[in-house]
């Protein structure tokens, strides 16, 4: 089986899987064998979705990130920390 196989199973998998994350780890294969098959055109795609799925996990999981910067942070400055964070600069206790 060759790599153009693979891709063409990959991209049919993706389309018929119904885990997110197995969808997800078939995106990444397709996406490397776009690339050792010089398809630049569908590597490119595939580079976008990739981006998207992963700003979206991103976006659903920042408010996850700040909980955990504030749960690290010493009692006294937490009311500052709050304050950054909530006008967008960093979170760092003085």
């Amino acid at each position: 089986m060759g790599i153009s196989a693979s891709a063409d199973f990959l991209y049919h998998y993706r389309t018929l899987c119904t885990s997110n994350e197995k969808g997800f780890s078939a995106l990444w294969g397709k996406f490397a064998a776009d690339i050792l098959m010089q398809d630049w055109d569908t590597a490119l795609e595939d580079m976008a979705r990739l981006r998207e799925v992963i700003d979206s996990k991103v976006r659903a999981y920042s408010h996850v990130l700040i909980v955990i910067t504030v749960d690290r942070v010493p009692t006294p400055c937490i009311g500052r920390v709050a304050r950054k964070v909530h006008l967008g600069t960093r979170p760092a206790c003085e």
